[in-house]
């Protein structure tokens, strides 16, 4: 069976998951994919993916202000009955449509991957990627709690997959085992020895409402609680928060770090924080913070994150404020910073949810799951297979 696989890009956190979908393949994974995304963020292509044919040359062009896409020299060569292919579910890449259609004449599986729904979902696109998933023999989606409301809306429970959407775990992993505490000690990671440090890891846009935490930090420090805020990350929201910044009198307490995308550099920042704070809508960065055992705070509209908002338990493994309210953030973050024994719960929690639900190993495994599906399907249609 080779697995076909069309992505939009395949950026560095990716890169972990589909080698371990090439090394279970045995060398049958196709990937294709574009350099870049036109009109959204820079992205870090894949090199010297391992057991894997990349195709990274599949040039990716937008219209009507970046609303609609197409990738060029997307093809199917090679690819016979029972063959795999996978495309994303967002209907904005028309280029998928022709491609679909083909697979189902070769007598491939067709696997369609996407959120169930995410912060940006809209009811009309909604309405059109429900069709693809239907057309398809397998929806494969991004966590559990979507698969169950694709079931309850008459999705056959055998043609619903999930991966738990996750980050590079192993990676991850190496990272935190290089950063003994030992070499923690030098002070990398840390902006102060004394006090709180708080860590925001994300592309600086208005979805991510940081300036609500800039105004949080400023009721604290008002209430006579100094606590220290790193920023990682780069957008066109930089220059706008670092005046906000300048303006509450906040110069001193956070530290702006720029883009990171090297996991050994970011790990002594997250190892080093007490809490990881993201006032908009949320979606990997959770997992990301979760992976390293940091508690997680965001906002309590759950239908406006993406649906890796699924892995958070309030009160368990983090905490959520009103939506938008910087002196309801301010409570939140006074109340966890000050309770040491209820932070070590929740990052014992967080690193729970992670070995047994959000691991890479389980994410490879639930995709293979998917595609063997797909496989048997296409048999069956042929008259080669049992579903």
């Amino acid at each position: 069976m080779k697995v076909f696989v069309v992505q939009p890009t395949v950026p560095h956190y990716r890169t972990e998951f589909f080698s371990g979908v090439g090394r279970r393949l045995g060398g049958q994974l196709i990937l294709m994919a574009s350099p870049h995304i036109p009109g959204g963020p820079s992205s870090i292509p894949a090199h010297g993916l391992a057991d894997i044919i990349y195709a990274p040359d599949h040039t990716l062009s937008s219209w009507r202000g970046d609303k609609l896409y197409w990738q060029s020299g997307l093809n199917l060569r090679g690819a016979s009955t029972g063959d795999v292919l996978l495309v994303p579910g967002n209907p904005r890449f028309l280029s998928v449509y022709p491609l679909l259609i083909k697979a189902r004449a070769r007598g491939m599986g067709i696997i369609v991957q996407g959120h169930g729904w995410s912060s940006s979902s809209r009811p009309w696109l909604a309405r059109i990627r429900h069709l693809l998933w239907r057309f398809a023999d397998v929806a494969l989606l991004y966590t559990d709690e979507e698969r169950d409301q694709f079931i309850a809306n008459g999705f056959a429970p055998d043609r619903v997959f999930a991966t738990n959407n996750t980050m590079g775990t192993q990676a991850i992993e190496q990272a935190r085992a290089h950063w003994t505490p030992d070499r923690l000690s030098s002070g990398t990671g840390r902006v102060s020895p004394s006090g709180f440090q708080i860590l925001f890891c994300g592309r600086l846009t208005p979805k991510a409402e940081l300036h609500v935490l800039i105004d949080a930090l400023a009721a604290l420090k008002q209430r006579g609680q100094r606590v220290q805020l790193v920023i990682i990350g780069g957008g066109d929201q930089d220059a706008a928060l670092k005046a906000k910044m300048a303006a509450v009198g906040l110069t001193e307490q956070i530290t702006w770090l720029g883009p990171i995308h090297d996991e050994m550099q970011l790990a002594p920042w997250f190892l080093q924080s007490d809490l990881f704070v993201y006032p908009g809508a949320i979606g990997l960065s959770l997992l990301h913070a979760f992976n390293y055992g940091l508690p997680v705070v965001t906002h309590d509209q759950l239908k406006q994150h993406n649906p890796e908002i699924s892995a958070l338990e309030p009160g368990r493994s983090g905490a959520l404020f009103a939506k938008s309210d910087a002196a309801a953030l301010a409570d939140t973050l006074e109340g966890l910073l000050n309770n040491d024994a209820l932070r070590a719960d929740m990052s014992a929690r967080a690193e729970h949810t992670i070995k047994t639900r959000f691991h890479t190993t389980i994410m490879v495994d639930r995709f293979m799951a998917a595609a063997e599906r797909a496989h048997q399907l296409a048999m069956q249609r042929q008259g080669k297979g049992k579903a």
